[in-house]
C-alpha cells in the first residue's frame, strides 16, 4: 500500500480510507454464547480422526528400537506372532498390547491392569519378557535356552557365530535376525501404499 493511504497519527497508525463494516439491527440480536458455539462446533474432531493425529504404539506409529543392538519392532508384529498363538484378532490385540490391559488366555477376555493384578500387562508378558529371556539367556551363556529360543524365532546361526565368546555380539546377531530395522520401518510404509 502506498504510505499517503495511512494516517500519521503519533496513536496509532489506521487507514484513511475506512472500511464499513455492516452492522447488525437491533431488531435481531445475537443468542447469547453464538460466537463461541460457532467455534466451538468449527473445532469438533472426530474420535477416529482425533486418534490418528497423535502418535501411539498402538496405531504403528510408535517403533521400538535399540541402535546398540541393531534390532527394531512395531506392535504388529508381536501381534502377528502372538495373535494365532492365543487364538486372538490381531487388529484387537495390537489395540490392547500397549497400555494397562491383561489377557486371560482361558477366557481369551482383555480387562484392565491394576496394581494389584497378579498377572502382568499384555506388553509386559509378551513383548519384553521374551525380549529379556533372549537377553539373558545370552548374557548367563545358556546355550540349552538359546538354542530352545533360536527354534521358537525361526533363527539359524552358524556353529562359529554360536560360539563366540562376546555376548553383545551375539545378541546382535540374534535380535537383528530375528527383528531387522528394515522390516518395522517397512511393513508400515507398505500397509499404507
Amino acid at each position: 500500500m502506498p504510505i499517503s493511504t495511512f494516517a500519521t497519527s503519533s496513536k496509532r497508525s489506521t487507514p484513511t480510507s475506512a472500511v464499513s463494516i455492516p452492522q447488525r439491527s437491533s431488531a435481531t440480536p445475537l443468542p447469547p454464547y453464538s460466537f463461541l458455539l460457532s467455534v466451538h462446533e468449527s473445532y469438533v474432531i472426530d474420535s477416529e480422526k482425533e486418534e490418528q493425529l497423535f502418535v501411539s504404539p498402538a496405531n504403528g506409529t510408535v517403533l521400538f528400537a535399540s541402535a546398540a543392538h541393531g534390532w527394531c519392532f512395531s506392535l504388529r508384529q508381536f501381534a502377528e506372532l502372538y495373535a494365532p498363538l492365543l487364538g486372538i484378532n490381531k487388529t484387537k490385540l495390537v489395540k490392547y498390547m500397549w497400555g494397562d490391559y491383561i489377557l486371560n488366555a482361558k477366557n481369551k477376555t482383555v480387562s484392565t491392569w491394576t496394581p494389584s493384578s497378579s498377572s502382568s500387562p499384555i506388553f509386559v508378558k509378551y513383548v519384553l519378557s521374551t525380549l529379556w529371556k533372549v537377553y539373558k539367556s545370552v548374557f548367563q551363556h545358556n546355550e540349552e535356552m538359546i538354542t530352545t529360543i533360536l527354534s521358537t524365532i525361526h533363527v539359524t546361526l552358524t556353529p562359529r557365530e554360536l560360539k563366540t565368546t562376546d555376548e553383545t555380539i551375539l545378541v546382535k546377531l540374534i535380535m537383528s535376525r530375528w527383528l531387522p530395522l528394515y522390516k518395522a520401518v517397512l511393513s508400515p510404509s507398505i500397509s499404507v501404499i
